[in-house]
């Protein structure tokens, strides 16, 4: 592939950012830093672009946090930022008179006849990642809308035992509502939930009960729409009064069921309910206001003591008839996936040994439940619940139901018609989250149990009956096996003890493929490789596969949160991984940590560059997949839901997109493309801190040209310059030096506590300025490149509790964390007076701390179209591409070896676009931005235009004739 580039104009800067990995000495901090931060919208707004001379490049704006938030982590950590790659870039000013659109040549030879393997692009190259995080199993996809159904929440939830249930009951005169550990007498439905609630009503007739509100934003009812209701009941004492189960909503009965009598013994009783459309006013229930109380789930008890476990009430309509909520599930369809990633990445890790997760757990272990005369095998009832390591909040606590467990997730493979893809626990806590990084000894029965339950899994999809774990799938209600190849061991892991725990599991497995081929002999391995994109420890270990005799690594597991530019401008980035490694690439995260129109256009560019390279990317997904409307722990995400609705972002339909359009084979093709470059960095000044009190002194600013000084300030007058201007922050002037004071939190958690001054059109400066530590954990922050608060560059000083110096970025209200390439390791000194210089000329920035050069930056712009091309089984054409840039392209194009009579002589057009790069799609908008078709006619030689801030997929299918 060819790209040649021309510069036509220059434009004015403005800077942007995002991610969310941080790296101390070589030790990445992922998602801690953002705990400290608190929730930053998804949605925050920018300046929007405007062209200035003749064309606009691909100018590349950030827009919204992707940030794990919420969780206060009592860290101090300088800002709570991931390591970032490059900077955005905006333009500013006014459009020319005179301009014209940028033209592209486009050649893409249409003969695969010679094409080797390098052109193959691998089979399962796109599909999803489904990580339990922002509720997105229990109370997301798990279609269950009963919250603490068996009342197990503990101690991270408000009320404990008794969580989510509420007692009609305010007086507490008529009903004894109390919380039953049945562990102490063998009393429990089930040991492994052994906790249920007991009800005594102390006044026959006054029917007290208790209700249950659901998840998050309440249960959502719908008129007309029918509810399995099931619930696990007895009556102790033996008096075996009625029980009254109904649906309400402020006051109003949506559907009602008796049963009638109660046993002694547990007994299950289950019965379908339908939502009224013509509901009537219900029974008051005695000391309580049911007017108040939205929709939710009423169970009444008429006298007597009844204990009650396992409530559920789930919708009849549900996806392919799997406890998964429906509009998610055909969501998930839409996207066409190849493989399902799941449970997820940390989640798979825990924060201690409670939280860490296990695939038997989720199945019970396997456990038999006996109820009467009837016998189930690994069910929900048996599956002992634990907290997250999200947590989340006392109000909306986050607990681990395990409703869907693996054999759920393997289910959905199987109905999504994708691979499945299951990740398990190397033996080790997360080594960012827990309290205690827990590490078993990797001769620790501990650590032979994690080995055990990746073989065990292996047997659970795979074996028959005469196997244990296979006998309990098919138990379970799944006689066929299910489809198993890779198992991913481990998360985003680079220590040294992870790689000794990690050829653990592959000794064994190799031992069990030797003793048993057919089981265990087509089992392949994924090893982590950290959170950087610049990592390569995955990469070094499959490198010495060889020389011990590992060969079933077969994929590495990459995983980055970059920003937009990053997308943009390594499109390349797996031109030059090794054809001839054992291993190939599993991109298991990523995203462009937005969901504005801009990061959805980058990771589209990006995605071109997957398929050039589908030789070596075997798989690729997204991350993370769902986002909950109220209680999110890491934004941006693919799917934004509530307890009613859900919506696709644009960043899905560029998923979508692909997934549905991709080929087998790619296409030698060349661009050449009329574009523009930047014409250098440009803006304000500033001087700033985070949770630190600094004095700065001799500040200047001189024009490299000239030497001419743009900005003096002494402080000698006692005085704060009138010209400053003050943004966050304590500032005075004490002793002849700016001080800055304020050592908490700042209230702008992109600038932190800054002030600013200069020009926004300034360009090619040097800053200097004396600085001293006088209190707190960290160091200096030098804003430059200031066109405003949420659009400029900073170098950070004493970053990250004193421990970085790295440059870092805020676009649009986002900031990045440590741009790739300039993070050091440094410790400032308090009392100690440095001097400071930071030199911006053109695209490049350097800083200096005391003459020594600690900050070496260069600007590279993105481009202004790209490409790919290739065919599909079917023998279609299958041509993407990208224009982020402000004008639309007119892409002439030459099919070189075109048969016409071979083809349709009409191609149909797919194009997502927007108005601007800032656009998103929202609860408000759920469909801003989706794709539109249409046809326009082809032939050896076309022209398309491609739109403003587009993805454009045209497919020439192949003739019918």
């Amino acid at each position: 592939m060819c790209y040649f580039i021309y510069v036509r104009v220059f434009f004015i800067l403005d800077l942007g950012t995002l991610g969310k990995m941080d790296k101390i000495g070589g030790v990445y901090l992922e998602k801690l830093h953002y705990w400290e931060e608190g929730d930053l919208s998804m949605f925050q707004k920018k300046q929007g672009l405007k062209m200035t001379g003749c064309l606009l490049v691909a100018a590349c704006l950030l827009t919204a946090c992707g940030t794990p938030t919420g969780n206060p982590a009592g860290n101090s950590t300088g800002d709570g930022a991931p390591v970032d790659t490059a900077a955005e870039v905006s333009t500013e000013g006014t459009e020319g008179e005179g301009a014209v659109n940028p033209a592209a040549s486009y050649v893409i030879h249409t003969d695969t006849s010679a094409l080797d393997t390098s052109h193959a692009i691998s089979d399962t190259l796109y599909g999803i990642f489904l990580e339990d995080i922002n509720h997105a199993l229990d109370g997301g996809l798990y279609a269950e809308l009963v919250k603490n159904r068996s009342f197990e929440y503990g101690g991270i939830a408000s009320n404990q035992n008794k969580h989510g249930w509420t007692s009609v009951d305010t007086t507490k005169e008529f009903l004894e509502f109390s919380i039953i550990d049945g562990s102490e007498d063998g009393s429990s439905l089930h040991e492994n939930n052994p906790h249920y609630a007991r009800l005594t009503c102390t006044n026959v007739g006054a029917r007290p009960g208790i209700f249950n509100r659901g998840y998050l934003n309440g249960m959502n009812l719908e008129a007309g729409e029918e509810y399995d209701f099931s619930v696990y009941l007895r009556c102790p004492d033996g008096s075996g009064g009625a029980v009254t189960v109904s649906l309400m909503d402020h006051g109003s009965l949506l559907a009602y069921q008796e049963i009638p009598e109660v046993t002694e013994q547990w007994q299950k009783y289950e019965f379908t309910l339908t939502i009224d459309s013509s509901p009537t006013t219900m029974e008051e229930a005695v000391g309580s206001n049911m007017e108040n109380v939205g929709p939710a789930l009423l169970v009444q008890i008429g006298g007597g003591t009844v204990d009650m476990d396992m409530v559920s009430l789930m919708p009849v309509n549900t996806y392919r008839d799997l406890p998964i909520r429906r509009d998610l599930g055909e969501m998930l369809e839409a996207l066409n996936p190849s493989f399902l990633r799941f449970p997820g990445g940390c989640v798979i890790e825990g924060r201690d040994e409670e939280s860490m997760y296990s695939w038997k757990d989720s199945i019970g272990g396997g456990a038999q439940l006996t109820v009467g005369d009837v016998t189930t095998t690994g069910g929900v009832e048996v599956r002992p619940q634990s907290y997250s390591i999200w947590k989340g909040s006392q109000s909306h606590p986050y607990y681990t139901t395990y409703g869907i467990g693996f054999y759920e997730f393997f289910r959905l493979c199987e109905a999504l018609d994708c691979m499945p893809v299951p990740v398990l626990n190397a033996g080790m806590t997360c080594q960012v989250q827990s309290p205690k990084y827990i590490v078993y000894d990797i001769n620790s029965e501990e650590f032979r149990q994690c080995v055990q339950d990746a073989l065990d899994l292996v047997e659970f999809c795979k074996g028959d009956d005469s196997t244990y774990w296979g006998s309990v799938r098919i138990a379970m209600g799944h006689e066929e096996p299910f489809a198993l190849k890779y198992i991913g061991i481990g998360n985003e892991q680079w220590q040294s003890e992870y790689f000794q725990h990690y050829r653990r599991f592959v000794d064994a497995f190799n031992e069990a493929a030797r003793e048993n081929p057919e089981l265990y002999g087509d089992i392949r391995l994924i090893v982590a490789n950290s959170t950087s994109s610049g990592d390569r420890v995955g990469w070094n270990y499959v490198e010495d596969c060889a020389d011990w005799g590992d060969e079933i690594t077969t994929l590495v597991d990459e995983h980055y949160y970059e920003s937009p530019s990053f997308f943009f401008t390594n499109t390349h980035r797996y031109d030059s991984y090794d054809r001839d490694s054992q291993a190939k690439v599993f991109l298991g995260e990523y995203a462009a940590q937005s969901n504005t129109l801009e990061a959805a256009l980058a990771e589209a560019a990006y995605m071109t560059g997957l398929e050039k390279n589908g030789d070596v990317v075997e798989m690729a997904c997204y991350a993370p997949l769902f986002g909950n409307r109220l209680e999110s722990q890491w934004s941006p995400d693919m799917i934004w839901f509530d307890n009613a609705t859900s919506y696709g972002s644009v960043n899905y339909y560029v998923q979508q997109l692909y997934a549905n359009n991709k080929g087998i084979v790619n296409l030698p093709t060349e661009l050449t493309v009329d574009a523009a470059v930047s014409g250098g960095l440009s803006g304000r000044v500033g001087l700033g801190s985070w949770q630190t009190s600094v004095a700065y002194d001799n500040l200047t600013v001189i024009d490299n040209a000239t030497g001419d000084i743009l900005y003096q300030a002494d402080f000698e007058d006692g005085g704060l310059p009138a010209d400053m201007e003050i943004w966050k922050g304590d500032w005075s002037v004490n002793d002849g030096r700016l001080i800055q004071s304020h050592t908490g939190n700042p209230s702008d958690t992109n600038t932190g506590d800054s002030l600013y001054m200069g020009d926004t059109s300034w360009r090619n400066y040097t800053l200097t300025v004396e600085a001293e530590i006088l209190s707190g954990a960290e160091g200096f922050l030098i804003p430059v490149c200031v066109q405003g608060t949420d659009n400029n560059l900073f170098w950070n000083i004493g970053g990250w509790g004193n421990t970085v110096s790295c440059l870092q970025i805020v676009s649009g209200g986002s900031k990045s964390g440590q741009i790739t390439g300039t993070a050091k390791n440094l410790n400032l000194q308090h009392g100690r007076t440095y001097t400071i210089k930071v030199v911006v000329e053109d695209s490049h920035v350097e800083g200096y701390l005391d003459d020594t050069k600690y900050l070496d930056y260069t600007y590279q712009a993105p481009m202004a179209l790209y490409e790919s091309a290739n065919v599909d089984e079917n023998g279609d054409i299958i041509i993407k591409l990208v224009n982020p840039t402000d004008h639309s392209i007119v892409v002439d194009t030459r099919l070189e070896d075109f048969s016409a009579d071979k083809y349709k002589d009409t191609a149909q057009v797919t194009v997502l676009s927007g108005d601007s790069l800032t656009a998103v799609n929202s609860f408000n908008e759920p469909e801003k931005m989706i794709p539109t078709t249409s046809e326009t006619a082809i032939g050896a030689s076309f022209a398309y235009e491609a739109p403003a801030y587009s993805l454009s997929i045209l497919r020439i299918s192949a003739s019918d004739k």
